[in-house]
């Protein structure tokens, strides 16, 4: 569908900030929303040059890197986890974001945590996969924050197969670390200066990277794990409720 003329700088402004992502997923973005016209990617190439907050902290990409595949059969059967720091500490007093990312979805959760104990690392993983379910593996590189008594207790009682990167090999927990800067690059660009009070915005940060459409599977992880479609930012005041004539229990 094409959409009118005066309505499609509006929708890529939209689009663009869900998150501040870049070219290549605004334009995903809007042909999963069924539009399209012609210099569609010259448009979004114009705003998306005129934004102030992207051009501040955007940084180009140079040079070979080879892809490294981890592989998972199910989503949320093999997890990776990594930590990362925003430079300061939070007006809530953290220092760190503790990010999980579900290699088969890239669904990813993110806390925010004051230290990096073992007791306050299992504290988390305990929050999490009480909530998502307990995976078959877990990938993390070799920091005492992962390798430890408590942690290591952990996945003995429940199984888990822990997977350990190569010591001195940035692409060995790869996954993690783009998701790391992911949320880093995505939260700076929300904070306007006020760089103590990036924890608020974690939150929302999370949201926009989980409906992200995925270079590796071209969807939303939000939607493979959900199996649906996220709501919208709209007005749902008005809408009569969906009856059905099936029973719960049937």
């Amino acid at each position: 569908m094409t959409p009118p003329a005066n309505e499609r700088d509006n929708m890529i402004i939209s689009q663009h900030l869900v998150g501040h992502f870049g070219i290549k997923h605004v334009e995903l973005a809007i042909h999963k929303e069924g539009f399209h016209w012609t210099n569609l990617r010259k448009d979004i190439e114009r705003i998306l040059a005129d934004c102030s907050e992207c051009n501040k902290y955007n940084i180009a990409k140079e040079g070979y890197h080879p892809f490294r595949s981890t592989k998972a059969d199910q989503p949320l059967d093999h997890w990776c986890m990594d930590l990362g720091d925003m430079g300061v500490t939070s007006s809530f007093g953290n220092n760190f974001l503790f990010v999980l990312t579900d290699y088969f979805t890239r669904f990813t959760v993110i806390r925010c945590i004051p230290d990096k104990h073992a007791t306050t690392i299992a504290r988390e993983m305990l929050q999490v996969f009480s909530l998502f379910g307990w995976p078959k593996q877990l990938t993390s590189d070799r920091g005492t924050e992962w390798v430890n008594e408590i942690v290591n207790a952990m996945m003995e009682v429940s199984g888990i197969d822990k997977r350990l990167s190569l010591s001195y090999n940035p692409l060995g927990n790869s996954t993690s670390e783009s998701f790391i800067k992911l949320t880093k690059h995505t939260t700076i660009k929300l904070l306007k200066g006020k760089r103590d009070q990036w924890e608020h915005y974690i939150p929302w940060v999370n949201y926009c990277i989980n409906v992200k459409y995925a270079r590796l599977h071209k969807s939303r992880p939000y939607t493979l794990l959900f199996n649906r479609q996220p709501n919208g930012l709209s007005d749902y005041s008005k809408i009569e409720p969906t009856k059905s004539s099936e029973r719960a229990d049937n």
